[in-house]
C-alpha cells in the first residue's frame, strides 16, 4: 500500500478509488488505515466505517479464485522445504471450475511438476489476481520469461522480507514464495531439456526453469515465512558458494600477478612512474 510502485503492485486497483486514469491513492491509504484488526471486526462491526467495510468486502471477494488455509498441504509440502526455515503459513489458491478444467486438460496432455518463484511481498496482490506474467519479469539474463526453480532455497534468495499491515497477527516482517504447478511442456526452458537453451547463448543454471507462455503455469500455493528484525531471510550467496568465491579470488590474484610481471606493465611502470 505504501510502495512507490502502487501503479504496478495494486493490480487490480479498488475501483471505488479510481476515476478514469486518476487513482486516489491517498484516500485509499486513509480508508485502509481505518480498518481495525480482523479479529476485532465481529465485536466492533457497528463502528466500522462504510468506506472501510466496502474496501474490505472488495478485498475479500476475489474473482476467479479463493484463498484457503490448508493444514493438510502444510504436511504434504513440508518434505520439499529442505534446509530453509519452514513456512509459518501455507495458503492454497482454489480456482474457478472453468479455470480448473482448462488447466486439467492441458496437464493431462503434458503432465506437471512443481516450481518455486520468489518475489517481493508487495507483488503478491497482483500475482494472486493476475498470475505470474512473463512480461513483468525484470530479470532477462537467460532470456525472457518467468523464472522458477525446483529448489525452494534458490527462490528464497529472490524473496526479501517486507513489512506487513501493522494490524496483522503475523510477524511484522514476512517473505513469500509462490509454489506453482508447471506444465511439462517442451517450450519450457531448462538446462536438461534438449533444444531448450535460451537464444542469448548462455546456459541456464541447474534447477532453473524459464516459462514464456503464461498458460503453462499457475500459482497453486503461497508460502509465508515470518522473520524477526535483523534476521536474514536466507543464507547469503557468498556463504553458499564459499569454495567458488575462493577460486575466483585465486584466479583474480593470478591475473594481477601476471599483469605485474608482464613486459608491457614493466615498460609502462618505468616510463610513467619512475620517470615522475
Amino acid at each position: 500500500m505504501t510502495s512507490y510502485r502502487h501503479d504496478t503492485v495494486l493490480r487490480p486497483f479498488p475501483p471505488m478509488y479510481q476515476k478514469g486514469d486518476h487513482k486516489d491513492i491517498e484516500k485509499l491509504v486513509e480508508i485502509f488505515d481505518a480498518i481495525p484488526p480482523l479479529d476485532q471486526i465481529p465485536y466492533n462491526f457497528d463502528q466500522l466505517y462504510p468506506e472501510a467495510f466496502q474496501l474490505l468486502r472488495w478485498t475479500l471477494n476475489t474473482k476467479g479464485f479463493t484463498v484457503c488455509s490448508n493444514p493438510s498441504a502444510m504436511q504434504k509440502l513440508a518434505g520439499h522445504v529442505g534446509l530453509v526455515p519452514r513456512p509459518q503459513l501455507i495458503f492454497e489458491l482454489c480456482y474457478s471450475k472453468e479455470s480448473e478444467e482448462k488447466f486439467k486438460r492441458l496437464s493431462s496432455s503434458y503432465g506437471t511438476f512443481m516450481g518455486y518463484h520468489g518475489s517481493r511481498v508487495e507483488n503478491f496482490h497482483s500475482i494472486m489476481h493476475n498470475g505470474l506474467l512473463s512480461h513483468f519479469n525484470k530479470t532477462s539474463l537467460f532470456g525472457e520469461g518467468t523464472y522458477l526453480s525446483s529448489e525452494l532455497s534458490v527462490s528464497m534468495n529472490f524473496s526479501p522480507a517486507g513489512l506487513l499491515w501493522p494490524k496483522s497477527t503475523l510477524p511484522s516482517l514476512v517473505s513469500c514464495v509462490a509454489v506453482c504447478e508447471v506444465l511439462n511442456h517442451p517450450d519450457i526452458r531448462s538446462r536438461v531439456q534438449a533444444g531448450g537453451e535460451p537464444s542469448v547463448g548462455q546456459k541456464l543454471p541447474e534447477k532453473y526453469f524459464v516459462v514464456q507462455n503464461n498458460e503453462h503455469l499457475r500459482v497453486k500455493y503461497i508460502f509465508v515465512f515470518g522473520h524477526k528484525r535483523g534476521q536474514p531471510v536466507s543464507e547469503s550467496w557468498l556463504m553458499k558458494h564459499k569454495f567458488l568465491c575462493l577460486i575466483l579470488v585465486y584466479v583474480l590474484f593470478l591475473f594481477i600477478m601476471s599483469v605485474l610481471q608482464s613486459r608491457q606493465f614493466k615498460t609502462l611502470y618505468s616510463k610513467y612512474w619512475l620517470s615522475s
